[in-house]
């Protein structure tokens, strides 16, 4: 039995044994019935191969117009082989040299991968389970079906159709979008994805290549797109490939208090954070920008103002800083105790996607709340204290005599 091996481009080989018969060089023709209609039509013939010496030689089949279906296992062959090319470019006709043979030849089919999608919430682990399968015949085998080689372990092939390279801990990277694992499962393949905090929308995805016991990977293109389609639309193969998708979070407002004396300035900066932790159990900061400030809430209204002031009666002034969020209460000087306080909302971003755009669903917004306390001051007066000097008078006789 002679098989016939499904190459990378979708075509086929055909490897023969060939002899010179002691001419310095021999040429050789194959043709197989790929449409099995009984007949070897022009497009089924082989390329020419030529021989100078004894050996094996192989025949490529690239100009086929015919879809095989992974069920078929034979198709019928002949090999044509003569010192002169072209007393064989027909299948029929008379040759003066050389000899042809007609054969069945056992025809084995390449495995195909699955594509596969999830779709998951921001900063969070997605995981699947690819699907390897493989078709046909075990070659030199009748009636053994191929299968996945399980000694023969998965590996990620880049955007280029290399090997991809893996970090310390088994990890493939892709800058700005996230990190992807991958282990085997039987003739399947695990693989988990660990997007980076603020990436968001569709990954560029990973390819996944795996081999059966005939020796043949899923890296192999089709030549009959409407009747078997490329699995990987990345590189073009059967190759496996696994695209996540990351979808925004929510955020919030946190609260902010001060406290300070009468008359004194007060500060204070509200924060946003989103709603969700990530996989280390932190809330993915929200910070304010030139782009996307900070900006107050009118009480008197309810309305978010652009104005970076707002005054309430009886109570004090507040000012923004609107790309930092940072607001300044500046109270009445007779104002004490707890504020009413004012709202400050962000309107912003949680993440950009794979080109670092801002889509118009990553723009979240929340409110938070500052609140100061003004600690009333009561002037107190010190007592002066009055000290009483006694001045003792001593009389002085002026004729009484004074020794020096």
């Amino acid at each position: 039995m002679i098989k016939l091996d499904r190459t990378r481009p979708g075509g086929y080989t055909l490897k023969v044994e060939a002899h010179t018969d002691g001419a310095p060089e021999a040429h050789i023709y194959g043709w197989i019935d790929f449409n099995q209609n009984g007949k070897f039509d022009e497009d089924e013939r082989s390329n020419l191969a030529t021989i100078t010496k004894d050996g094996t030689a192989e025949l490529l089949f690239a100009n086929s117009k015919t879809y095989v279906d992974p069920s078929v296992k034979e198709l019928g062959a002949r090999v044509r082989i003569a010192k002169k090319a072209n007393e064989i470019e027909s299948p029929t006709g008379m040759a003066f040299s050389g000899e042809v043979e007609d054969f069945k030849t056992q025809i084995t089919h390449p495995p195909k991968g699955e594509f596969k999608e999830t779709s998951g919430p921001q900063a969070t682990k997605q995981t699947a389970t690819v699907t390897f399968t493989a078709r046909g015949e075990h070659k030199f085998e009748r009636n053994s079906a191929a299968v996945i080689d399980e000694t023969v372990e998965p590996y990620i092939v880049d955007k280029d159709g290399n090997r991809a390279t893996l970090d310390a801990e088994g990890y493939y990277v892709v800058p700005g979008q996230g990190k992807y694992k991958i282990t085997a499962n039987g003739k399947d393949v695990d693989v988990e994805f660990i997007p980076e905090d603020n990436f968001l929308g569709t990954a560029d995805g990973i390819s996944i290549r795996r081999s059966d016991n005939n020796g043949y990977n899923t890296g192999w293109s089709t030549k009959f797109p409407d009747q078997e389609p490329n699995i990987n639309g990345q590189l073009n193969t059967m190759d496996g490939q696994y695209v996540p998708t990351v979808t925004p979070i929510d955020i919030e407002g946190v609260d902010k208090t001060s406290k300070d004396i009468q008359g004194a300035t007060q500060k204070e900066t509200p924060t946003f954070n989103t709603t969700a932790t990530n996989l280390n159990g932190d809330k993915i900061a929200i910070s304010p920008s030139a782009e996307y400030p900070a900006k107050l809430v009118n009480p008197a209204t309810g309305r978010t103002t652009d104005e970076p002031s707002v005054t309430v009666e009886g109570e004090g002034t507040y000012t923004i800083n609107p790309t930092t969020g940072e607001v300044t209460f500046t109270p009445e000087p007779s104002f004490t105790g707890t504020a009413k306080g004012v709202e400050v909302t962000l309107s912003a971003p949680v993440g950009r996607n794979k080109d670092g755009k801002i889509q118009e669903e990553y723009v979240k917004t929340a409110t938070a709340k500052y609140t100061p306390t003004v600690v009333g001051v009561t002037p107190t007066a010190t007592p002066s204290e009055t000290k009483i000097f006694k001045v003792q008078h001593k009389q002085v006789n002026l004729n009484s005599r004074v020794e020096l």
